[in-house]
């Protein structure tokens, strides 16, 4: 585990401890992994006791670099699958490439699964870095009732001090654009571009407040399946494989119902936010699924408009696009990084 005592000036050189070393000598027959939660208790103890990382963001990252499968779905990618403590909570993120960071943010009730085919076609420029969302993925669980937009966008900036990364390409998918709206506006200066995918600027209507309400409790008292099985019906084209259709619905059916529950209310409460866009200093791209019947041409067109974005219309595809067609959303995010247009 790579650290570094103390802070600022007086910090000392980076350090290195085997979690070999960790282990109580007395139980010598415990076969744990380097991942096991009783390796990982402990070092996180040992982590508290020297303080390792700054005063702000403590932070402790894993690295296993190389082919990383992910055991929980079968996914295997190339991408290093770090994690980080920010905020008292761990967070996992996908990462690969290097160079000058992307940060994807994920959809609801998604993970960061759903960038692997962006972070494999967008390496080769960016560094690009995928988190779980508190609550999400393999991130820790949340104890909040309510996962708010500027929560997650607290977070993200968090990552991005504890990584020591001063200006991102965001990228923000449904909720992960509502997320990187929320970002835009508490942290300008830390964006270099921004991309829109599938998402709106407005808040929710009266009705669309009271659906997520309603979807809120049929979880609490029934379960993610059905909801799980409703959202994969409008989630995507009609052309879509029945393979894409079942890795959505595995990302579904994964995610903690508190979860789900939590993010339905927060993002319930987000409000509108087209003011930001209009206030924006660097280049912005919109991009939306043909058929996407959760956000609209419509929305996609009021975005444009509003931060004199380019407009990637992506054909045969619907909500998910980055998963549908990936090349084309690949080579939307491609020409954003090369404009080098600021507004």
């Amino acid at each position: 585990v790579l650290g570094r005592l103390g802070s600022g000036a007086a910090a000392t050189d980076f350090f290195l401890v085997r979690v070999r070393v960790l282990l109580p000598p007395m139980a010598p027959s415990i076969k744990a992994s380097s991942s096991s939660p009783l390796r990982l208790g402990l070092l996180r103890r040992v982590v508290r006791r020297v303080g390792i990382g700054d005063a702000e963001h403590r932070s402790v990252q894993r690295h296993r670099l190389g082919r990383s499968p992910d055991r929980r779905r079968g996914v295997c990618d190339t991408a290093a699958m770090p994690e980080v403590i920010i905020n008292d909570h761990e967070v996992f993120y996908r990462e690969q490439g290097s160079g000058s960071v992307a940060l994807f943010v994920h959809g609801f009730p998604f993970d960061s699964t759903m960038w692997i085919e962006q972070l494999g076609a967008l390496s080769d420029v960016r560094r690009c870095i995928a988190p779980d969302l508190r609550g999400f993925g393999r991130s820790a669980p949340s104890i909040r009732p309510v996962l708010t937009m500027e929560d997650h966008a607290f977070d993200l900036m968090a990552l991005t001090d504890a990584l020591g990364v001063e200006q991102v390409d965001l990228i923000g998918l449904s909720m992960g654009g509502y997320i990187a709206l929320a970002f835009a506006e508490r942290y300008p200066e830390r964006l270099r571009t921004l991309a829109l995918v599938d998402t709106k600027s407005t808040e929710d209507s009266i009705d669309a407040k009271a659906g997520r309400g309603a979807a809120a409790e049929r979880v609490a008292t029934e379960g993610r399946t059905g909801v799980a099985a409703d959202m994969v019906s409008v989630l995507v084209a009609a052309s879509a494989s029945n393979w894409t259709r079942a890795r959505l619905r595995t990302m579904i059916e994964s995610t903690p119902a508190e979860s789900i529950v939590a993010a339905l209310i927060g993002m319930r409460q987000r409000p509108d936010r087209t003011a930001v866009l209009s206030g924006l200093t660097v280049p912005v791209a919109v991009i939306v699924g043909e058929h996407d019947m959760l956000a609209s041409l419509a929305d996609a067109n009021h975005m444009a408009v509003a931060a004199g974005a380019a407009l990637t219309v992506v054909p045969d595809a619907g909500h998910m696009a980055p998963i549908e067609v990936p090349v084309t959303v690949a080579q939307a995010l491609r020409a954003l990084w090369s404009s080098g247009r600021v507004r």
